[in-house]
């Protein structure tokens, strides 16, 4: 059973499933110019033994091969939106 959020009554997913969208993806992604880069990021707020630690970590491809990577962790005291500044 599909996980809604609390009040939302819309099948979000429009029912498509992971695989299926995976495969588009990936089908987009092959469809891209030689030349292109693609980034992936993402970034995360958490608490570990009572620390509030903010991250975040990237991804560089160019024609389907990674190029470059990283990740690292700014101050306690940051926000999520502070390390989106960062991550970019």
């Amino acid at each position: 059973m599909p996980y809604f959020s609390r009040g939302y009554r819309a099948n979000p997913t429009l029912r498509v499933t992971k695989a299926n969208t995976a495969e588009q993806f990936k089908e987009w992604w092959r469809s891209l110019p030689p030349e292109d880069i693609t980034v992936f990021s993402d970034r995360s707020e958490q608490y570990k033994d009572g620390q509030r630690g903010v991250g975040y970590g990237f991804a560089v491809y160019q024609q389907a091969r990674k190029i470059s990577d990283g990740l690292g962790t700014i101050y306690s005291i940051s926000h999520v939106f502070d390390v989106e500044a960062v991550r970019a």
